[in-house]
């Protein structure tokens, strides 16, 4: 039988310290295996709100596989 990771950590957006983000299309695809696989997504959103990027966050595409992080402390300092 083959083995899968149960847990997937994700920066997808400003992804430290090469500030890529992840298309929509590939999270779509990460959400699709994740279902599939029965993954659940840890989401770190840190950067999320320091960019005009509209991409949207995991969440919406894998919301009931979806944990989403931030941080407080670069939110407060923008």
């Amino acid at each position: 039988a083959q083995k899968h990771p149960k847990m997937m950590f994700l920066m997808p957006t400003a992804k430290n310290p090469t500030l890529i983000t992840l298309s929509a299309s590939r999270r779509e695809a990460i959400a699709r295996v994740a279902r599939q696989y029965n993954v659940v997504l840890i989401e770190d959103d840190l950067y999320g709100g320091l960019t005009d990027d509209p991409t949207p966050l995991m969440a919406e595409y894998a919301p009931e596989r979806t944990i989403v992080a931030g941080g407080l402390s670069k939110s407060v300092a923008a």
